[in-house]
């Protein structure tokens, strides 16, 4: 029996929508939802044998506009409608933003979580654009 090698002619622009960096998924565009992280098999398991995520304090300290981060952490409360503090295991917090089109109802407070963003500034005061966060298994 031989097996079919052919890819289907849309494969390659179905791949245009995830791009797989070292485990991680990124999505260009700034839709994030449990979903995104459910399209890869053993997306948190790969998180685990990475490397570590980053820390907030760091970020805050040393990230410039537009440099990406992974942390680990809570949401702790909602600050506006798409607007949540996020704080890691060291206890320094920071606010994260969403889209309107986020999928925020799969999102729990005190839960902890992966996040993956952006670093944005905006009158000497820093925040972050979620792009995607998965639940920490």
């Amino acid at each position: 029996m031989k097996l079919n090698n052919h890819r289907p002619s849309g494969f390659k622009g179905s791949l245009t929508g995830l791009l797989l960096v070292s485990g991680f998924v990124i999505a260009p565009d700034p839709v994030c939802s449990v979903a995104h992280a459910a399209l890869v098999p053993g997306f948190a398991e790969q998180i685990e044998k990475s490397a570590p995520p980053n820390t907030v304090k760091g970020v805050l300290k040393t990230a410039r506009e537009g440099d990406y981060c992974l942390l680990r952490g809570v949401f702790l409360n909602k600050i506006s409608d798409f607007t949540f503090a996020f704080q890691d295991d060291e206890g320094t917090s920071v606010e994260v933003r969403f889209k309107p089109e986020a999928g925020l109802a799969t999102l729990f407070l005190e839960r902890e979580y992966f996040l993956w963003a952006t670093v944005e500034k905006e009158h000497r005061k820093t925040f972050l654009k979620a792009q995607i966060f998965a639940p920490a298994l």
